[in-house]
């Protein structure tokens, strides 16, 4: 009788030595390469780990303080700057979705053809090309009260609309979000346009034929057919929000005003640079890493739910 139960095949033991023998010479080539990674980023890890258990400082090696340092940064002296700035990495997420969307668009018009579309995918993808530095300076000028955008709006006779776009605390944070969504969408636009090339003409051909307008062609043929580089992009996105951050608040606003554009990266940069709190910035850091694990992991958990069904 069969009960349709499957009896695990075990692999003998003379295969699993041979198996071993084999894979000794690629372990061999992989072992530089290993130790070189445990030590470039292996070290660094466990020590920020274990130092963020500590009272440590630059002048001092501290002692053990168990969770104190977490515990200061969520309901100790600096609560509301560890909210702020994590509100504030939250506020970047939005580009996210901004730069999707626009990025979208402007493939699937590129992709459509008009005239000039190579020139303008040239422009397009430009503002990528030069380092956070060079591009914050230039949005330092851009948006000053005497800068370009506030005297173009003075000249369309809308004055109320002139902003102090980097120095009104409600307002410099919503600006980064501006300038990181400019900087991304070149990159974002050469991804989609690869894609979308890749896409085969067959479906789009066929939508035509079914009488679809090319709206409906992207909304219902090109979309489904790039979800894999989107999610790349909305991952990537996440990355950089929680990891690369740093020199836009940094050149931008250096925090300010008044700490209302500190990011969880600044954070880290000012207790560890500026008050000299080891074990304090290596609880910011190891709560970014468990934030980045966190996403890692529920990432590979969906890919491997995708590829059982």
């Amino acid at each position: 009788m069969r009960t349709g139960i499957r009896t695990p095949v075990l692999a003998h033991p003379r295969r699993v030595g041979v198996g071993l023998r084999r894979s000794l010479p690629v372990l061999g080539w992989l072992l530089p390469a290993l130790v070189v990674i445990a030590f470039v980023i292996g070290y660094p890890v466990i020590q920020v780990i274990i130092d963020s258990f500590t009272s440590k400082t630059r002048f001092d090696p501290g002692e053990f303080v168990a969770l104190d340092n977490f515990t200061e940064l969520m309901a100790g002296g600096d609560q509301d700057l560890f909210w702020l700035s994590f509100r504030n990495n939250l506020v970047l997420l939005v580009s996210i979705p901004a730069t999707i969307l626009v990025g979208l668009v402007v493939s699937s018009i590129l992709y459509r053809g008009i005239r000039g579309s190579r020139l303008y995918e040239v422009f397009i993808f430009l503002p990528f090309l030069p380092a956070v530095a060079a591009i914050s300076v230039i949005f330092i000028y851009l948006l000053g009260w005497e800068g370009p955008l506030n005297e173009t709006i003075r000249a369309l006779s809308l004055e109320p609309l002139a902003q102090a776009w980097l120095t009104d605390p409600g307002l410099a944070i919503w600006s980064i979000l501006g300038v990181v969504t400019w900087k991304r969408l070149g990159f974002v636009v050469l991804l989609f346009m690869a894609r979308m090339l890749s896409i085969d003409p067959d479906l789009l051909d066929a939508a035509a034929v079914d009488g679809a307008t090319w709206s409906q062609t992207v909304r219902h043929v090109v979309v489904p057919e790039m979800r894999a580089i989107i999610r790349f992009v909305g991952i990537l996105g996440f990355i950089e929000v929680f990891s690369f951050t740093f020199a836009y608040v940094f050149v931008l606003t250096r925090g300010g005003p008044f700490k209302n554009t500190y990011t969880l990266e600044y954070l880290l940069f000012s207790i560890m640079f500026r008050r000299k709190l080891v074990g304090l910035a290596s609880a910011v850091a190891v709560l970014l890493l468990v934030l980045a694990v966190a996403v890692a992991v529920y990432q590979m958990r969906r890919a491997r739910a995708r590829v059982a069904t």
